[in-house]
């Protein structure tokens, strides 16, 4: 799923062809992003998205946020910059890895920005023509009111990427990815255990906040 809700939040939501879906053609070129901030950077789509950015755009600069125990884990995935969001503020971290110059486009996967809406600010910073928004959908979005002018919102869902040509070779581009090592399964998965009585024993764990970096799964028998 995370993989799914990845290509269209990058495709579509920042105008960026990726290289396993042909027909994803964008034009642009030189207008495509070249410094892009995945807020998320350790969630199940965050990762995928980093992964994604890093064989469309070789060159692009990519910031994630995470948490510091994930630090090394998302550098591995691609990222030139990781910014801990638990330390100081967030825009300042990232003012001094782009040099106040700010970043062309935002992947949110964790509504990162409903929480810290001046994270927008950073794309008024940019020279880009564009300034994309790439919000993926929660249930839990920033309010299109509160989105500056110049910048386009993009609210994505995995669905949006099934409507697409070429959308039915993802699964299968995804297999020879991971056959070659040219993707990783990006988040570890941790077992609660089995059984349909396991799964109030998850809902706990992640109301009390133990869940970072992980995938936490129930088997079913």
């Amino acid at each position: 799923m995370g993989f799914l809700t990845a290509v269209p939040a990058v495709h579509e939501g920042l105008d960026i062809a990726v290289p396993f879906l042909p027909e994803s053609t964008i034009e642009g070129g030189a207008n495509q992003p070249q410094t892009i901030l995945v807020l998320g950077g350790a969630s199940s789509v965050g990762s995928s998205a980093i992964q994604i950015l890093r064989m469309s755009l070789p060159q692009a600069t990519v910031i994630a946020t995470a948490s510091s125990k994930n630090h090394a884990q998302v550098t591995s995935l691609g990222a030139n910059h990781v910014i801990d969001y638990k330390k100081g503020d967030v825009v300042d971290q990232i003012d001094q890895a782009t040099s106040q110059n700010g970043v062309d486009a935002i992947l949110d996967a964790v509504n990162g920005v409903t929480l810290q809406p001046e994270l927008l600010g950073l794309l008024a910073k940019s020279n880009g023509k564009k300034k994309l928004f790439s919000e993926v959908l929660t249930g839990n979005n920033l309010p299109s009111s509160k989105v500056p002018e110049g910048v386009e919102q993009r609210q994505i869902a995995y669905t949006s990427i099934l409507k697409k040509p070429g959308a039915e070779s993802l699964l299968k581009s995804l297999t020879g990815m991971l056959r070659d090592e040219e993707y990783v399964i990006p988040i570890p998965v941790t077992k609660v255990g089995t059984g349909f009585d396991c799964i109030g024993q998850g809902l706990l764990t992640l109301k009390n906040g133990g869940v970072s970096g992980t995938k936490l799964v129930v088997m079913l028998e």
